[in-house]
């Protein structure tokens, strides 16, 4: 044929060439033309099919997770404090950032993440280890009391969340030191800082201050109600549902 004689000349061996068509929407007359348009371009019949995730895969996906399953999340919620909040709030080296972890001691990936940003200021508020109905109330008050005065004029970089909720905590550290733009309740943090931050702090926030701000708060459990009620009872423009809603797995 012209082609191997052409191939021939130019010194091609055998494996060395490839033989191919493009078929556009100008080619017109082709007697394939039918059948080539099916396989111009994507296949649409693919569109919104995904191929079967292989076991140990880095794309698994981890459905009725729990607070086990934190470490296989932690991708996914590093992902959320890198790239969510900066694209909110702006660059992070003139901003105040509050997060709240479990009790002292104990595992809190958020703080670890955020003390590498270099905000110019990051409060951590630790839970505190017993139940205020397992505390003398008056114990609970003077602890936080006595916490307070470690800070001088301003709120200590560290506090235990005895005698004293996050939300409670959240209105001393602007009264005494300035308002965060950002807040980061810990993935392994008791929820209940989280409908307490939300009563408390944002409707704050919201009234009071023109500025962007964030109020971060991963979900493990989808059957943790003070997590997944928060997200959907956040509103926008005084309507009674929240103008977007999105769940991502």
């Amino acid at each position: 044929s012209i082609r191997s004689k052409v191939l021939d000349m130019l010194g091609s061996k055998e494996g060395d060439w490839q033989s191919y068509r493009i078929v556009t929407g100008g080619v017109r007359g082709c007697h394939t033309r039918a059948d080539d348009l099916k396989s111009t371009g994507p296949d649409l019949s693919r569109i919104g099919v995904c191929d079967e995730v292989r076991e140990g895969s880095s794309k698994s996906v981890v459905l009725d997770a729990s607070s086990d399953d934190e470490a296989v999340l932690g991708p996914i919620i590093d992902a959320g404090l890198d790239e969510i909040i900066p694209t909110i709030v702006g660059a992070v080296d003139d901003k105040n950032a509050v997060v709240i972890c479990g009790p002292k001691g104990s595992p809190c990936r958020a703080k670890a993440k955020l003390e590498e940003k270099g905000y110019k200021s990051l409060t951590t508020l630790y839970s505190c280890p017993e139940k205020e109905d397992g505390m003398d109330k008056g114990q609970a008050i003077q602890m936080w009391r006595e916490q307070m005065n470690t800070g001088g004029d301003f709120f200590p970089d560290e506090v235990v969340l005895c005698g004293r909720n996050a939300g409670g905590a959240l209105r001393d550290i602007a009264r005494m030191s300035s308002y965060p733009e950002v807040v980061v309740v810990d993935a392994l943090a008791p929820s209940e800082h989280v409908s307490n931050v939300h009563e408390y702090f944002v409707k704050t926030w919201v009234n009071n201050v023109d500025e962007h701000f964030v109020f971060f708060v991963p979900i493990l459990d989808a059957t943790d109600e003070q997590r997944t009620s928060f997200l959907k009872s956040r509103l926008n423009s005084q309507d009674t549902d929240p103008e977007f809603y999105s769940e991502i797995y």
